[in-house]
């Protein structure tokens, strides 16, 4: 109850007297407040304890690998690489088994953890619209705990809140259950919470060595934001980190932990971006987002029938039509890329 209080307070003090971020540089961004400060017109992570990131998106500590995705629609793996990605369906992003520990540091059992992403298109605009999470921890004492929660929107919208406790749904449904957690016999806790001076909604399992950030795209500001909008993923290798769905994951996993690059999984006659976009499509992940996705599952069902010749065909021909916005808002006027997908179902 005391520690309920205590974040109520914090949450309320910290939306008092809150002066908006000051610009850093010419790029009309500002700098992660806390993590970040500009210097000579550069966001630089706060060091010792930050050493690397974007100083306008995240920093991370050297314990840390992270996999983003960001608007424009650039999606970074666990190895630092970054690629176009105009999917404008839902994705898994990053899946990962490693060790929970308590507050001293003693492994105590094990998390699993799955973190989907699923991107939307506006116009001629697509962006990067919500997340689920499904998180498992299983103690060594037999003990298990589970959580599964979405969140969604936009800075003018605000952002949807779903959760379910007591049960482990990477697809949902989701309900409207609180999903923060306290163990306090070991120092474990899950919470959820808001830094209104970086507009992220952040997420984070400590002692899994988890941590997710998600900054809305403001559809009125765009790129005059001051925030870049997207997401984070940091996964702290201190944990052991065993990677898993490493055949469908977008957020490939570090090579240094046996993962791939994405030379290694680019497609014959394919481009690192045109690979990116049909190996989401072939991963099978289900297609649940909110709106009308319709056609991002039969796309799926398509591409999974196609030989491997036909699925470079259809890529280096109608990519294009992705990464095209005069032609997207042209062709689609709607709030879904259902026209523009249907397309490649000729």
């Amino acid at each position: 109850m005391m520690r309920h209080l205590l974040l109520i307070w914090l949450f309320v003090s910290s939306l008092e007297g809150v002066s908006p971020p000051e610009v850093c540089g010419d790029t009309e961004r500002a700098c992660i407040d806390g993590r970040s400060t500009c210097v000579d017109g550069q966001c630089r992570c706060n060091g010792p304890e930050y050493t690397w990131g974007n100083g306008r998106f995240m920093c991370y500590t050297a314990k840390e690998v992270a996999a983003e995705m960001k608007n424009c629609l650039v999606l970074t793996n666990f190895n630092g690489e970054s690629t176009q990605f105009p999917y404008p369906c839902r994705f898994m992003l990053a899946h990962v088994r490693q060790n929970l520990k308590d507050r001293n540091q003693a492994v105590i059992g094990q998390c699993e953890f799955q973190v989907l992403v699923f991107n939307r298109k506006s116009k001629g605009k697509m962006y990067m619209f919500g997340f689920d999470i499904a998180i498992r921890l299983d103690y060594f004492t037999g003990r298990t705990e589970a959580f599964s929660l979405r969140r969604y929107g936009t800075e003018v919208t605000g952002i949807t809140k779903e959760g379910t406790a007591g049960m482990y749904l990477p697809n949902g449904p989701w309900g409207d259950e609180h999903v923060d957690y306290e163990d306090d016999v070991n120092g474990v806790f899950i919470t959820n919470s808001f830094h209104p001076q970086n507009k992220q909604t952040i997420f984070e399992a400590s002692q899994c060595g988890l941590r997710v950030t998600f900054v809305p795209y403001d559809e009125v500001k765009r790129r005059h934001a001051l925030q870049i909008p997207g997401l984070s993923v940091a996964v702290n290798i201190d944990h052991a980190p065993q990677w898993l769905s490493t055949d469908i994951v977008m957020g490939l996993p570090p090579v240094s932990h046996g993962g791939q690059k994405f030379a290694d999984i680019q497609g014959f006659w394919l481009t690192v971006p045109q690979t990116a976009v049909a190996r989401a499509f072939l991963s099978g992940i289900e297609q649940n987002q909110p709106g009308d996705a319709s056609e991002c599952a039969v796309v799926q069902q398509k591409m999974r029938a196609c030989t491997d010749l036909a699925l470079a065909e259809a890529m280096t021909t109608c990519f294009w039509m992705l990464r095209q916005p005069r032609f997207i808002k042209c062709f689609d006027k709607e709030d879904s890329a259902n026209k523009l997908l249907s397309l490649f179902n000729k």
